[in-house]
């Protein structure tokens, strides 16, 4: 168990890198190719990158816990998709949401504040309106006796890569349970489709 978890940790931290040296290099190309530095700048409404399609999370487990993975989110042709595999969970359901903030350096995931939905509104913990932050609960991981977990499922809700109600830069949590302590927090970043 340790060992697949140690590999899937490996394999994800050397997709990070080489993906981060292909978006440096990429931009070293870029900026010596560029126009000369006294040409007028581009407005800021004017976007520079191509159009975002897919994000990627890779999980890393809160203090004293073991849960790791990653989730990947896009837009299909059925609506806005999910696909989850993580590893040392307990067995059973885990609630994962989108949290308000990108921010995962407090031990404890707390640092990623509230749930977050759709037009940059933050949920809260216990929201009044239930049929709202339900539709926003990404749904439910189910770990299997040795605590893996696999997940790709249409959800219930929408999100969108742009503008205020934008998943990029905010995190996903995953809940010891449906919705207990939180066991595995990561940032939501663009990822490259194959």
């Amino acid at each position: 168990m340790i060992k697949r978890i140690l590999v899937l940790g490996c394999l994800i931290a050397a997709f990070v890198l080489l993906y981060s040296f292909s978006q440096a290099q990429n931009q070293f190309a870029n900026a010596q190719s560029s126009q000369p530095a006294t040409a007028a700048a581009v407005p800021a409404s004017q976007p520079t990158t191509r159009e975002v399609t897919q994000s990627l999370v890779v999980l890393r487990p809160t203090k004293g816990n073991t849960a790791a993975g990653w989730m990947k989110f896009w837009h299909g042709k059925d609506g806005c998709m999910v696909e989850a595999v993580l590893t040392g969970l307990t067995p059973g359901e885990h609630g994962f949401h989108f949290h308000e903030l990108g921010d995962c350096t407090g031990d404890d995931g707390k640092t990623a504040s509230k749930h977050f939905g759709p037009l940059n509104v933050a949920l809260g913990e216990s929201d009044s309106n239930k049929e709202l932050h339900n539709k926003w609960k990404l749904g439910i991981l189910q770990a299997d006796k040795d605590g893996n977990a696999k997940l790709t499922k249409t959800l219930d809700g929408s999100f969108s890569f742009e503008g205020d109600g934008s998943i990029l830069g905010r995190s996903v949590i995953v809940h010891a349970e449906v919705g207990g302590p939180r066991v595995a927090c990561g940032v939501i970043g663009v990822s490259k489709v194959e």
